[in-house]
Parts: structure tokens; C-alpha cells; sequence
């Protein structure tokens, strides 16, 4: 399709530039089509993708006939190699977004000498900093210095996020699909009104939370209560059950921790770790301080074990509550055509499978997959549901599924489109997972006009300790201010900021023309058209000439009436301005604080190599100070660190050398193409 060929072509225009680029493209306009296309332009290429993707990203390979190598997500995290590859791509690359991870650690010091593409929709999650960490992976701190950002750091530390995402826009390819439109063909989403059923029954709801308001939590400390108490109620807007599960987890929890102090013992971190499980995924450690044991004091676990076996006996098992009676009703409507409904928890997924009576039912999770005959593999559940978008053979009439109850580990990019309707069965705490559940069913391939979305948010007795709408607004100001695509809000499907849809006017409008300048009769600042040449293309620019990093609105200028008048005193000296202070950023090298730091380190090494007349370490670190001054990215700046420190330095600098690329020469010009001055 025309918009994916269009992507392509800006992708690899930037990866011959930047050795990287971010293909943030909406949800379901194709991008995994768009990567393998890049990927046929390269002698060897690495697919990263979650484990639950790698059979998709294979299938799919194999039917474009693009040889890729697939390692999943989970296995760099076990501490699994980057495999050797010309290119690099990473599907869900918002996984990716902290850099304290072991994940992230392998994925960034196995980078080396390979072109980096990272594929998400959701670039940022929860903040600013997502975005530039994953920029990180390829791109040098003062890599976009020429385009106006000569930190990317301190950028994102001032909060100038239009600034940063002007100076990252050829790096980026992030289109929403109004964009694509009328290129693509996809569904609408239709979002019914926002539905608060209660988890319980009123005569219930009532003294649960009284007496979940009532815990202490004292064997995790004082600081960490606060972040439990939210989890439990997290969870009971779920379901009493997913409620009723944790408050008995913790109950055992609390039975081993007296034990413990019987025993003059403490109770150690993987025994919370062994009860849990993931259900705390990485709160955990935050839950359990920075000390390796938990200290207890026996008289007050006693009475919280008291208090957790209170809170759970006010929770009848099973449970028909008026949250699972409202999804029973959106069910019965459908008339058995195809639905998926996302749930955060896989005890509340099991227990409406139960009470639908496991007909036509699959439920998805992190604990694997069942049907009504029992467990399946995972990626056989979302065959039998969506067969046709899948490419599989239909099931016989004794096994049609029509609905699908998933955890979030089924939001991310899988094809199962032959759904025409989600419901958010309870919420998740960002708008990205929001818009990643809708894209499984709002994407190219799907055979529907418009998608229905259900939505069920927490009564207000339980936001009012949860804020979950306020949380999920507050993120998605962020995102907007950035540029991503679309997002999600509570009750509505599709956002789309501003900036992004300025951006895609500027990306859309047709090239070529006669330069020079024009005058129009517009209030307009002095607007002009840079193009900078450098060793692998041309990169343009708009940019507004006084210097303040505003994206010019091209919005403003259409219809302007052009006048017969001389260029305003001023502007040309405000152009030069500009583009002396851009190149005395490019030249003055890295001025993050790890930048600095590894100057630092590398001249102490160096006055140390002068004073001990060690003429081959001291040309070493020459040769290195040049590369870190011309730019390194974080893989880059870690690998240094450890060669820095090496017992051997020459041999570990000379193997950081040869794995680190160049960045190849300066930037040239930049050439002044076309004015635009208001007056």
C-alpha cells in the first residue's frame, strides 16, 4: 500500500543517516510488512520480537520469503546474545524503554556495528524519557545536534518536548491512520458509554473496602503500603475473585513471616517472590525494599493475618456480580459473533470463562491457554479464533470460538481481526495498552466498517482510591505533547494530537517547486527550509528563525496572499544566527553527564598512559576520544566503561574500537532552500 511504500522509503533514508529509525506508525496500518521490506535490503537481519510474536513474525517471513533470524525479548533477558546481524529490528520497542533493564543492557551492547529499526506504537508510555531511551539505542545525546536539540538529555530534563520531537522528526515515522487514509481500509471504532458495575454487590462492596482500608501491610514497611493497598484495589477492580486470590497470597505470606519470627528467623526476599509470582511483575522489588530480608515484628503480623482473613470472608465464592451480569448482557447482544474481552488479571479471565460455561470460550494468559476440553498452546487458542486473519484452516463446527478472554499478553501484535468488538473488561494504567488491545482488531485485513468498544471502569468507591481515569489522562498529555500516534482515553478510542497532524500535513506535501523566498500577508515569524547534506542523504528541515524551536504551522500559512515586498530587516541575520549556534553545537562534542564522564575518565587514563610512557595505550585513547566526541551510543558508552576499567586496556580498546562504528564525517551546509516571512 502506498503508505507503507512511503514509510519505507523515509525508513531507509534514515537509517543511511542516523543508522536508526522508529516506525510508530498506529496500530494495525501494517508495520511489520514495512520492517521485512527493509529487511530485503540487508545481507542478514535479526528479528526481536515478544516470545508470544516470534510464530507470527516467522510465518511471516517465510510467506514474504525475507530470511530473518527471530530471538524473542524474553531470552535477551535471560542474558541470551544478540544474534550477529546487518540489522537490527525490534518489534514492541516500547519494551525496551528502561534502561536499567537486562534486556535493554544486552540489547544495547549487542547493537555494535548493526543498523538499528525499532517498531512499536506506543513509543511512550508513561513519560518523556521512554522515547529518548530508546532513540538511545542508536542515536548519540548531541546526535540530532544540527536539527536544533544539541542534548537530547538535557532537552527532555527542560521538558522541551516540541523542541526534541522537531529535531527527532526524520528519524521518526509515526502516522495515524487518519493519515493513511484513503490508502487503507480500516474499521471505525464505535465506543459505547462508559459502564461502573461493581465488582460486588453493594451489601458487599461496602465492608470489603472498609476492611482493605484497614490493612497495614507491616511486613513490607511503611513506604511500600501505600503501593500494595493500591495493588489490592487495583485488583478488585478487576474482580472479587482476582481481590479474594491476592489478599489469600499475601494471608500465606503473612502465616510464613510469624513462622519465621518464631523461629528467630527473617523472612527472606524469595519466599514473597515464590508466592507472588509475577503477579507484581516489577513492583516486587520496590514492594520489598533494598534489604535482602523483610524484618517482621510478630504482634503486628498477627493482626494483620487477622485483618486479611476478614477482608477475604466478606467475598462470597463464586460470585454473580453486577460487572459480570453487564458483560453477559454485551455477549448475549453480539448473538456469538466474535468478541475479545482484556482483562489485567488471569484469575478474573478463568472465572468468566466459568461463568459463561467454557461455550465457545478461550481464555489467553501468561499461565498458557484452554478451551473447553482443556489447555491448549498458546498460539492454537488464537488459531481456532481467528483463523481466516491468521491464514489457518477453519475449525470443525465442534470447536467455533466466538469469544476470547485475554490478558494484556494478547494486546501486542498479533492479527486476529476476524473479531468485530473488544470489550475493556477492567482498565490498565496507561492509554498504551489501551490502544495496543484495540489494534488486534482495528487493522489492515479486517473485513469490518466499524468495531464496537466496550468499556467498564471502576465504580467511583473504588476510583476514588484507584484515580485510574486521572492516571491514564495525565499519561496521555504526555504522549500527545510528544507526537505519538493515537492513543486512548477512558470512554473514547481514538485521540490524535495536534503536533502529530502538523507534522503529517509537512510530510505529505509534495516536493520540488522553485526556491526562494516569499513574502505573505500573514502574522508569521521568519520560517525557512534548511537542508542539510551529509554522508548518507539529505535531511531537510522547517524551522522557525528565531531561534524558539516552535513547529511552524503550515496550517497558518495556507491561503496567504504572497506580496510584492523587499525581506524584512532582520530575518537573513536571524537565519545566521541560527545555523552558527546549530554547528557550534554539532562540533562541541557530547555535553550529557555520561558523556562527560567518560572524558573525564578517558583523560586521567591518559595523563596516566603519558606519565608511565606507554606510547601504544596513549594513541589508543586518542583514537577513542575522537570517536566519543564524535558520538556513541549508550551500548557504545557502556562497553567503554568496561574497557576503561580493564586490567587490560589496550586489548579491551582495541576490541571496542573495532566493534564501534564511526559516524561518518560532518554535516554539510546546511543550504538555505526557501523563506517564508510574514509582515
Amino acid at each position: 500500500m502506498s503508505h507503507q511504500i512511503s514509510a519505507a522509503r523515509r525508513i531507509a533514508g534514515a537509517l543511511r543517516v542516523f543508522r536508526g529509525a522508529l516506525l510508530a506508525d498506529d496500530v494495525g496500518l501494517g508495520k511489520s510488512y514495512v520492517a521485512l521490506a527493509i529487511a530485503g535490503r540487508y545481507r542478514g537481519a535479526c528479528v526481536i520480537p515478544p516470545a508470544a510474536l516470534v510464530p507470527q513474525w516467522r510465518r511471516l517471513s517465510a510467506r514474504l520469503g525475507v530470511p530473518v533470524t527471530v530471538v524473542s525479548h524474553e531470552s535477551l533477558g535471560r542474558g541470551h546474545p544478540v544474534p550477529e546481524a546487518s540489522l537490527i529490528i525490534v518489534d514492541e520497542a516500547h519494551r525496551f524503554r528502561n534502561p536499567n533493564t537486562k534486556r535493554y543492557d544486552r540489547l544495547a551492547r549487542g547493537i555494535r556495528r548493526a543498523d538499528v529499526l525499532l517498531v512499536t506504537a506506543t513509543p511512550v508510555v508513561n513519560r518523556g524519557a521512554d522515547l529518548v531511551q530508546l532513540l538511545r539505542l542508536f542515536l548519540p545525546d548531541h546526535g540530532v545536534a544540527p536539527l536544533g536539540v544539541p542534548s537530547l538529555e538535557r532537552a527532555l530534563a527542560a521538558g522541551e518536548h516540541t523542541r526534541l520531537m522537531h529535531a527527532v522528526a526524520p528519524i521518526v515515522v509515526a502516522r495515524s491512520n487518519r493519515a493513511a487514509r484513503p490508502a487503507t481500509s480500516l474499521p471505525t471504532p464505535v465506543d459505547s458509554t462508559v459502564i461502573t458495575a461493581a465488582p460486588l454487590e453493594s451489601r458487599a462492596l461496602g465492608p470489603l473496602i472498609e476492611a482493605l482500608d484497614a490493612l497495614r501491610f507491616p511486613s513490607f514497611g511503611t513506604d511500600a503500603a501505600a503501593l500494595l493497598r493500591h495493588h489490592i484495589f487495583y485488583r478488585l477492580g478487576s474482580s472479587a475473585a482476582a481481590c479474594r486470590e491476592t489478599l489469600l497470597r499475601h494471608s500465606t505470606y503473612v502465616r510464613r513471616a510469624i513462622a519465621a519470627a518464631n523461629r528467630g528467623e527473617e523472612l527472606p526476599r524469595r519466599a514473597a517472590r515464590a508466592l507472588f509470582g509475577n503477579e507484581f511483575g516489577p513492583q516486587l522489588d520496590l514492594l520489598l525494599g533494598r534489604s535482602d530480608c523483610v524484618r517482621v515484628r510478630t504482634e503486628h503480623l498477627e493482626a494483620e493475618h487477622a485483618a486479611l482473613t476478614r477482608a477475604a470472608a466478606t467475598i462470597d465464592q463464586p460470585c454473580d456480580a453486577p460487572k459480570e451480569r453487564e458483560l453477559i448482557r454485551i455477549l448475549e447482544s453480539r448473538r456469538r459473533r466474535k468478541t475479545i474481552v482484556f482483562t489485567t488479571a488471569t484469575t478474573t479471565a478463568l472465572g468468566l470463562a466459568r461463568l459463561l460455561g467454557w461455550t465457545g470460550v478461550a481464555v489467553v494468559s501468561g499461565r498458557g491457554a484452554r478451551i473447553a476440553s482443556g489447555t491448549v498452546p498458546i498460539h492454537e487458542a488464537f488459531d481456532l479464533f481467528a483463523p481466516r486473519a491468521r491464514g489457518c484452516a477453519r475449525p470443525g463446527r465442534a470447536l467455533p470460538l466466538h469469544v476470547l478472554i485475554a490478558t494484556d499478553l494478547a494486546s501486542e501484535g498479533l492479527d486476529l481481526q476476524d473479531a468485530d468488538a473488544l470489550v475493556h473488561f477492567d482498565l490498565p494504567w496507561t492509554p498504551l495498552r489501551l490502544q495496543q488491545r484495540l489494534g488486534r482488531i482495528a487493522r489492515l485485513g479486517s473485513t469490518f466498517q466499524t468495531v464496537d468498544v466496550w468499556w467498564f471502569a471502576p465504580p467511583p468507591e473504588i476510583d476514588a482510591r484507584l484515580r485510574l481515569a486521572e492516571r491514564i489522562d495525565t499519561k496521555l498529555a504526555t504522549q500527545l505533547s510528544l507526537a505519538v500516534t493515537s492513543s486512548s482515553r477512558i470512554g473514547r478510542a481514538r485521540v490524535c494530537g495536534g503536533f502529530l497532524e502538523a507534522r503529517e500535513l509537512a510530510a505529505a506535501a509534495p516536493h520540488g517547486g522553485s526556491h526562494g523566498f516569499a513574502v505573505v500577508d500573514r502574522p508569521v515569524q521568519t520560517i525557512c527550509a534548511l537542508r542539510w547534506n551529509t554522508p548518507g542523504g539529505v535531511v531537510r528541515q522547517l524551522v522557525m528563525a528565531d531561534g524558539t524551536g516552535a513547529f511552524p504551522s503550515l496550517i497558518l500559512l495556507g491561503g496567504a496572499v504572497p506580496l510584492h515586498a523587499p525581506l524584512p530587516d532582520g530575518c537573513l541575520s536571524d537565519i545566521h544566527r541560527l545555523v552558527a549556534t546549530r554547528i557550534a553545537h554539532a562540533t562541541a562534542g557530547p555535553s550529557h553527564q555520561a558523556g562527560k564522564t567518560l572524558i573525564r575518565q578517558i583523560l586521567a587514563r591518559a595523563r596516566h598512559a603519558a606519565h608511565n610512557r606507554l606510547p601504544r595505550l596513549l594513541a589508543l585513547l586518542d583514537r577513542v576520544l575522537d570517536r566519543v566526541h564524535g558520538g556513541i551510543d549508550i551500548g557504545a558508552e557502556r562497553e567503554l566503561t568496561i574497557a576503561l576499567a580493564s586490567e587490560r586496556p589496550v586489548r579491551a580498546l582495541q576490541l571496542w574500537l573495532g566493534r564501534t562504528p564511526e559516524r561518518e564525517g560532518d554535516w554539510n551546509g546546511p543550504w538555505l532552500e526557501a523563506l517564508v516571512v510574514g509582515t
